[in-house]
């Protein structure tokens, strides 16, 4: 794995856990716990999501695969497990699927904050 994305990796790790933290808090005092545990969930399923991306992505340009049917293949079972677990929480609470995706969603703030540290 090249040297840039393990920095990548490593940095919006950081700012996932403090958004986290942050927002887990918010949520706890507005709402309730089992919300802040969803919203941590949709987080850390996001976060791994981006890191396999990562991964397979970095393997694909190192290797120079002529054959996409790996990233395809990596792109569909993430997408399922996003959506089972999206499916699971909704049949227990219609409001843990909102706050799942916002979840998910909010990952990308992290990705946003590490391309705004790499600009200056």
């Amino acid at each position: 794995m090249q040297k840039e994305v393990r920095d990548l990796i490593r940095v919006v790790m950081k700012y996932d856990i403090m958004l986290a933290f942050i927002t887990s808090i918010i949520i706890a005092i507005l709402y309730n716990l089992n919300y802040s545990f969803v919203f941590i969930l949709g987080l850390i399923v996001g976060l791994l999501n981006f890191i396999v991306n990562s991964l397979v992505l970095d393997y694909m340009l190192g290797k120079k695969a002529k054959s996409p049917i790996l990233n395809l293949i990596s792109l569909f079972l993430r997408s399922s497990i996003i959506c089972l677990i999206g499916i699971t929480l909704f049949t227990y609470n219609k409001y843990y699927l909102i706050v799942y995706i916002i979840g998910v969603v909010s990952h990308f703030i992290a990705i946003i904050l590490y391309a705004i540290k790499i600009k200056k």
